[in-house]
């Protein structure tokens, strides 16, 4: 049997049913967000993936301390609580150009050359800080230090008024940037030359040092582990040592070009650097020498950040987000809760689709196909060109090793590997549809430009002329389309999740919208693309803002979360159950489930569940119970014994009973050659034992079981207490032999009578004694090692 761990299924869809009655309210579902680079699970890191997804315009200044981040956005002061987990703002009325905090998290910001203060915890109103006119300033110690249309630094002492002012050798820059480390003050001077010139100031000595002057004009700086970070006028991010300059003029453009262009403002906050650019707040690490992946925006295009990202899909633990802006497919591990490495695209709005080691990427006009196994990671295996499909494609999906598009054009392509080769055949003409996804069963689902939705089998959609099972019409427009386990289908409609409910012939639906609450700072958060699978309950949404959440309260069914219920009892309780022999189908979904952690589970517990398959032949199984819908069934393996699986109980064919069972009309006597168990069931099990027997024991054989792994008696047991059970043993235990003596035979030979009896009974005895010494010799002490589960 070819076992699969995994498969999940997600695929687009145009439309959604209207005018349904609706039987429950929508419903709040709660929702944790996915970092650009983890799965936020952990109080701590869902404050920094709240911090990280604020949409921005176009901000000019951040400040920050252990408690808060403060952001000038316009006219807008962003100020995100990390205590409250939340952001909270304040509108000035004209545009906010610098910031800075004091020691009490008091928020000063500069708007229009006057200088503001307001409280981070407060942000109800702004007061003027004592009419003090600014182009540029900081703080330190208590202490505010500005530069003056003068050209002068001043310093003004917040708790008592004092003032002082500095002398300086050269001609303050105009809009020179200052900041303070380790307990100096550095500023932006002009050298002889009209130079930016970087000039350190001791605020007690008043002693003032020059440090190197720069060719291209300095906009805003830095200063954190010894290292000098500058913007310069071109907006370029340029790092120097600081250690290294000597009061020389800076002839190359930095010692390390870290990144170019954007940049506005930078901030210091212990061993890192925020800095501003474009639309957004990035974090460089002076550690590291590099950018980390931090970076406050919605849209971005930092490693594993999102921009213009508009379809997610899901296969086995991979989850697959085309992040359009970015020109990738970005890879996101479930199971490690790690970014893999991207695969490069530049097609726009695709549509996804991925089974083991590939995955097809497909827009209107192009589709691709991509390894991503080892080496070849990221090679394209097959490359379909607009010209050489009849239309443009309205969707993809797969069934397992196949995958299949529709266009627009009225066809259905099918893409199958042959000696290691893609390649992909015309099939039949499906006009008119507009959309197309598949369940975990095989089954595929075309929507239809009129509103129809209908199910197909693979063969059914392959082979031309034929058409599916209507079960939706009249739907209106939807964004996608998922059907889980139970067949339930699950539509997006303008941001609203429904969920159409099987059982009842898909007339009715659920609404079962998800909440964002604590997850971005949005006012009108849109759900734009999801995607589940049929192992894991959890849901990955994809807002438009360019962020994922995952959730495990949407009510989708899993091959992991069947209930228990009285399963357990029936199967392991003392009193007899009868069992059936059935074949299942090739390519039929079987639930592993480990069948020891059965007995003791609880009746409100889920199946322990261990992995799903899909046979490419069919069995033949025992089937000892059922739980619903499922029989739960018994196979068994040559090399490791026998596994117990759930099946859908309309997959199994009981075979007649005569076919594998045989009653005898007269019972047998037969003792055993090995202390051997009997089993509930034909089924070698120590969790199904009805009691042990001794070697030498006599048992009545009242039947067989045949076609299995063993041929089995049905016994019957007298115990010593005088009661009687029955159940199976495998035949090679057993020698079918009563041990009583012939009729006695009187033989004449001439005129005597002579009496055998005596002799008969001597030799058949001794014979029957040689040949159970024989049988357990050959046959039962030679037995397979595995045959029995413990």
């Amino acid at each position: 049997m070819a076992i699969l761990s995994a498969l999940t299924f997600t695929a687009t869809a145009e439309f959604c049913a209207q005018n349904q009655p609706i039987t429950a309210s929508a419903n709040s579902i709660t929702v944790e967000p996915i970092s650009p680079f983890h799965l936020y699970e952990g109080e701590d890191i869902n404050h920094t993936a709240y911090e990280q997804y604020l949409s921005l315009t176009a901000p000019t200044a951040v400040a920050v301390t252990n408690n808060y981040t403060a952001i000038a956005d316009g006219k807008t002061l962003h100020v995100y609580d990390r205590t409250a987990n939340q952001y909270n703002e304040y509108v000035h009325t004209e545009e906010i150009t610098q910031l800075a905090f004091d020691d009490a998290d008091n928020i000063y910001f500069l708007s229009e050359l006057e200088l503001w203060t307001i409280p981070a915890k407060d942000l109800s109103n702004a007061s003027k800080v004592n009419h003090i006119s600014a182009l540029g300033f900081t703080l330190y110690d208590n202490a505010l230090y500005y530069n003056t249309t003068l050209k002068k630094i001043k310093r003004y002492d917040l708790s008592n008024g004092d003032t002082d002012e500095y002398t300086l050798p050269n001609v303050l820059q105009a809009d020179s940037p200052l900041t303070f480390a380790k307990g100096n003050l550095y500023c932006i001077c002009k050298d002889d030359d009209g130079n930016s010139a970087l000039t350190k100031i001791n605020p007690g000595t008043t002693q003032v040092t020059s440090i190197a002057s720069f060719p291209a004009p300095i906009l805003s700086m830095a200063i954190s582990n010894n290292l000098f970070c500058a913007v310069t006028e071109s907006g370029n991010f340029q790092v120097y040592n600081l250690g290294n300059l000597k009061g020389e003029a800076i002839t190359d453009t930095a010692l390390d070009a870290t990144d170019k262009g954007g940049y506005r403002a930078l901030f210091a906050k212990g061993d890192d650097v925020y800095a501003v650019r474009g639309n957004s707040i990035r974090l460089y690490s002076t550690e590291d020498s590099a950018f980390t992946d931090f970076e406050i925006n919605a849209a971005s295009s930092s490693p594993h950040r999102l921009d213009g990202a508009n379809e997610v899909y899901l296969a086995e633990n991979k989850l697959f987000i085309a992040d359009d802006n970015n020109d990738r497919i970005s890879v996101y591990n479930t199971t490690d809760k790690v970014f893999e490495q991207a695969i490069p695209s530049t097609l726009p709005d695709p549509f996804l689709s991925s089974y083991a080691e590939t995955l097809l990427v497909s827009s209107a006009q192009e589709t691709f196909l991509y390894s991503l196994s080892g080496k070849s990671y990221g090679e394209t295996l097959l490359h379909i060109p607009t010209e050489d499909l009849d239309g443009n494609v309205i969707g993809t999906t797969c069934v397992y090793d196949r995958y299949y598009l529709l266009t627009d054009g009225g066809y259905c392509y099918t893409l199958t590997q042959k000696d290691g080769v893609w390649g992909y055949i015309q099939t039949q003409t499906i006009p008119y549809a507009s959309a197309f996804t598949a369940d975990v069963f095989g089954s595929l689902y075309v929507m239809y430009n009129n509103g129809d939705l209908y199910r197909f089998t693979e063969q059914e959609l392959t082979t031309p002329n034929t058409t599916g099972m209507k079960i939706l019409e009249d739907l209106p427009e939807v964004e996608k389309l998922a059907v889980d386990y139970e067949n339930n289908l699950y539509a997006l409609c303008d941001g609203e999740m429904r969920k159409y409910l099987s059982k009842e012939n898909y007339e009715t639906y659920e609404s079962c919208t998800p909440s964002h609450d604590n997850v971005v700072k949005d006012e009108t958060p849109r759900v734009i693309s999801f995607a589940f699978g049929v192992e894991d309950k959890h849901t990955y949404f994809l807002y438009e803002n360019n962020y994922l959440v995952k959730s495990n309260e949407l009510p989708i069914s899993t091959v992991s979360a069947i209930k228990v219920s009285e399963a357990g009892k029936s199967i392991f309780s003392a009193e007899q159950t009868d069992f059936e022999v059935v074949k299942i189908p090739a390519e039929t979904i079987l639930i592993e489930f480990d069948i020891t952690a059965l007995q003791n589970a609880d009746k409100d517990a889920d199946f322990p569940y261990i992995a799903f398959l899909r046979p490419h032949t069919e069995i033949t199984a025992l089937k000892i119970g059922e739980e619903g819908n499922h029989s739960i069934i018994v196979v068994p393996n040559d090399t490791i014994g026998y596994k117990a699986y759930l099946v859908e109980t309309r997959e199994c064919s009981t075979l007649t009973e005569t076919d594998y069972r045989k009653s005898y009309t007269e019972p047998i006597k037969g003792y055993l050659t090995n202390m051997v168990s009997v089993y509930k069931y034909p089924y070698l099990n120590k969790l199904l034992t009805v009691a042990d027997l001794s070697r030498g024991e006599n048992v009545t054989l009242i039947g067989e079981v045949t076609g299995l792994n063993y041929e089995y008696y049905e016994i019957a047991y007298t115990t010593e207490g005088g009661k009687t059970v029955t159940g199976f043993i495998p035949k090679d235990y057993i020698l079918s032999f009563d041990g009583r003596t012939p009729t006695s035979e009187t033989v004449t030979y001439g005129n005597t009578e002579d009496d055998k009896d005596t002799v008969w009974r001597f030799t058949y005895i001794a014979l029957g004694f040689v040949a159970i010494g024989i049988l357990v010799d050959f046959l039962l002490l030679r037995k397979p090692k595995e045959t029995e589960e413990n």
